[in-house]
């Protein structure tokens, strides 16, 4: 039996993520938000936020079917024993196994073209405006400061980077920071994709789209927002990767 559903537990999120590759291309558009057990569209009409997690808006609440991806949801029963379908009176065991699995049909495809369109938008803009950024340094120490971190060993315990780290976005070092130091104070400061996919274009860094690492990095800074860094370190951890924040980084 097959249903079409809008929910997904996380750990089968996670094994989806890394199991369907047509999954994980869409959500690396990172115009989606795991909220409240579904992927819905980044958008205020849908997605509210605080400090600690994201939640739907009633709105998004009652239309599922407009903003968030569908899923198709597989009921397997199994009958043990001389019992089958439909028998009565049998001393039998069931067992009834559900398998979800991301739904890529016509639904998600509209949804997902209008995206590529905004996506592209977004993109061009950013470039056209490159040459205007800040570095790299210094938008990380804007937006270390700017959410409370105003000394070394504050950033230390947020991130378990070095105060080197930390110093050279004070001081705007003239050598940019690695993708893992990137990735490491995005995750501990709970940034967006967006902003982290600016903070390593002006790095000079993009990533990778056929390393597993770095699809680990995509989920935890799209799907991971208010959970610990432990948590986002046992994801890493799972998938045979080393930890973020636990030593020195940065060039």
């Amino acid at each position: 039996m097959k249903k079409q559903i809008y929910t997904i537990p996380f750990d089968e999120a996670q094994r989806e993520y890394f199991n369907n590759e047509t999954f994980r291309e869409t959500l690396h558009n990172g115009c989606f938000i795991y909220a409240e057990s579904s992927f819905v569209l980044n958008s205020d009409k849908y997605i509210v936020r605080d400090d600690t997690e994201y939640a739907l808006t009633d709105y998004a609440r009652s239309h599922l079917d407009e903003c968030a991806l569908p899923f198709d949801e597989i009921e397997i029963i199994k009958y043990s024993g001389s019992a089958t379908r439909g028998a009565e009176g049998q001393d039998a065991a069931i067992e009834i196994r559900r398998s979800t699995t991301f739904a890529s049909h016509r639904q998600a495809k509209v949804m997902l073209d209008d995206i590529k369109r905004i996506r592209k938008a977004a993109i061009e803009q950013f470039e056209i405006q490159a040459a205007h950024q800040k570095t790299c340094w210094q938008r990380i120490y804007e937006i270390v400061t700017g959410k409370g971190t105003k000394s070394a060993g504050m950033f230390k315990l947020k991130t378990d980077l070095s105060d080197r780290v930390y110093n050279r976005a004070k001081n705007n070092y003239n050598s940019m920071p690695d993708i893992k130091t990137i990735v490491t104070i995005a995750a501990a400061y709970d940034l967006d994709l967006s902003t982290t996919e600016e903070l390593l274009k002006l790095a000079g860094h993009s990533f990778s789209t056929v390393s597993k690492e770095h699809d680990c990095y995509r989920f935890i800074i799209m799907f991971m927002y208010g959970r610990s860094m432990n948590e986002k370190n046992s994801l890493l951890a799972d998938e045979g990767f080393d930890p973020l924040g636990t030593k020195p980084q940065g060039k």
